[in-house]
């Protein structure tokens, strides 16, 4: 047997894993840094946040340009930032904080206005939000 053989990082979790458990802490310390940073100065290009987020000691494993890339997409799909598009071919995209960012209130949890059992639903009923 080959004990000195790394198993690849699909099998193991690669860096979002410690001991087999998923490293939810981690991920939303690395997210919050990224955050903070591109709100700080504005704009951020992709490998200004890389250089950023290997030099904040978060991570004791190296971050790769895919593991920042991922992190980037969280910011993105959580709403927190957007990407500027200024050149397609562009291998170093600029992002900036979302401009779009609705305050987390009830009507936008809840799409009441579109539900077809709105005018029967109260929060003690059998229907309920």
């Amino acid at each position: 047997f080959a004990y000195d053989v790394e198993p690849a990082a699909e099998i193991k979790g690669d860096i979002w894993y410690i001991n087999n458990e998923f490293n939810e802490e981690f991920i939303e310390a690395l997210c919050s840094k990224c955050f903070d940073y591109i709100s700080k100065n504005g704009v951020a290009r992709k490998k200004e946040i890389s250089t950023y987020l290997r030099s904040s000691g978060l991570s004791s494993s190296d971050l790769q340009e895919h593991h920042v890339e991922k992190i980037i997409n969280c910011l993105i799909f959580d709403d927190k930032i957007e990407e500027i598009e200024i050149d397609k071919f562009s291998n170093n995209p600029q992002y900036r904080e979302a401009k779009w960012n609705v305050p987390n209130m009830m009507f936008t949890n809840v799409p009441c206005s579109n539900c077809a059992v709105k005018n029967e639903c109260t929060l003690t009923g059998v229907i309920n939000p």
